[in-house]
């Protein structure tokens, strides 16, 4: 436009030029498009900049309003995942003194069904902090959570002289199945393992080893936590539980995973909060990009536009010829922009993931069905506006040659 003489760019732009299409030379398809169909697909050939300018918006709100969605559709389920998928157990307490595991009065309540002894350290692995469990036997690790292989989802248990390690710690060490790895414990005494198994894990950073395996290090093994199932009580009989186990010195705390559950639930509403705005955002732009194509269509094919009246179409035939256009190029935006989101999804998920939690891409169905319907949604929106745009352009104003 630049290269233009002023006097050049001040004339109205003339229309271009209709060509044949390629679908023209196939009689057998073209034979039987209705001649309003015939128009409207030469007219998405003769302004392709238009065309691929609206394709591209569409597919980047589209693919914006997934990654919303998929983003969601990936923490939501994590609590769940975790503490109820994994772990088995409903509440775990801690002690200051190994006799409290032998005392079977203690843990004498019709609630309670099976309790596991377990010597929990804060071992660190190269700076980073690991949960290191030692367990007395495949039996009582099996009582409180479920350890599920990360490639196969099959179940695993523990092997002699070799360890269990988080998914994620595994990820961040960038070690496997048959690689070593030191961990470093409060006393700076290190030792070191072969890894048997990389688990599923979704909070925290967890190492598991039996009792037999950690003796041979050198190790004493001194349970210090005791996890429990308990049958389903009211809050009120929890709150009298957790005062009579209190009520032992030895014990230090009892936490239950349904207050675990209900803190990670709040951590991860914040994060909600953005992803909403993420979304509207996402639609807002939606209907900007349509809005503003649309507009700059019916500028620059304002004359065609006010030609078509004087030649007998109707509204409803000039709303036709310009909104089904929009619709066409939407629905091709809106299916390239699904799987372009479903990628995107993937690299903000992995982007966003801290360094102790671990997002499952996992994008549901209805998120595409959502991100379809806002799409559409917007689109007839748009066409409703134009119907008027379009209802208010003056056959003769339009027509009169400039001077």
């Amino acid at each position: 436009m630049l290269k233009e003489k002023p006097a050049q760019l001040m004339r109205p732009k003339a229309p271009k030029q209709g060509k044949r299409v390629l679908l023209e030379k196939i009689p057998f398809i073209w034979n039987r498009i209705n001649f309003s169909n015939k128009i409207t697909i030469r007219n998405i050939s003769r302004y392709k900049k238009r065309v691929f300018a609206t394709i591209f918006g569409i597919m980047g709100c589209t693919a914006l309003m997934m990654s919303g969605f998929g983003l969601k559709d990936s923490i939501v389920d994590l609590p769940n995942k975790q503490f109820n998928e994994i772990f088995k157990f409903d509440a775990m307490i801690y002690i200051n003194n190994y006799d409290v595991v032998e005392d079977e009065d203690l843990f004498n309540y019709d609630c309670i069904k099976e309790k596991a002894n377990v010597q929990v350290i804060s071992a660190t692995t190269t700076s980073t902090e690991v949960n290191f469990f030692v367990v007395e036997d495949n039996l009582g690790l099996d009582k409180f959570i479920n350890l599920y292989e990360v490639e196969n989802y099959t179940k695993v248990f523990l092997e002699e002289d070799k360890i269990i390690i988080s998914d994620k710690l595994a990820q961040i060490k960038n070690v496997g199945v048959g690689d070593e790895i030191t961990f470093v414990d409060a006393n700076n005494v290190s030792s070191t393992y072969v890894i048997s198994s990389v688990i599923e894990m979704y909070f925290e950073h967890y190492a598991f080893v039996s009792k037999a395996t950690y003796e041979n290090k050198g190790f004493e093994y001194n349970p210090n936590s005791v996890y429990l199932q308990i049958d389903e009580i009211t809050q009120e009989e929890q709150d009298s539980l957790t005062k009579e186990l209190l009520e032992n010195e030895k014990i230090l705390t009892v936490q239950y995973i349904s207050d675990m559950v209900e803190n990670v639930n709040n951590m991860l509403e914040s994060l909600d909060q953005v992803i909403v705005i993420l979304i509207i955002i996402a639609s807002l732009l939606a209907f900007v990009v349509l809005f503003n194509l649309s507009n700059i269509n019916i500028h620059e094919r304002k004359r065609e536009i006010a030609t078509l009246k004087v030649l007998g179409f109707y509204n409803k035939e000039v709303d036709n010829y310009i909104t089904k256009e929009n619709i066409i190029l939407t629905v091709i935006g809106v299916v390239i922009g699904l799987v372009f989101g479903y990628f995107l999804a993937g690299y903000i998920i992995f982007t966003v993931e801290i360094e102790k939690a671990r997002f499952v891409h996992n994008i549901k169905y209805y998120s595409y069905i959502y991100s379809t319907v806002l799409a559409f949604a917007f689109t007839f929106v748009v066409n409703g506006i134009t119907h008027f745009t379009l209802k208010k352009i003056d056959m003769i104003e339009s027509l009169k040659s400039v001077e």
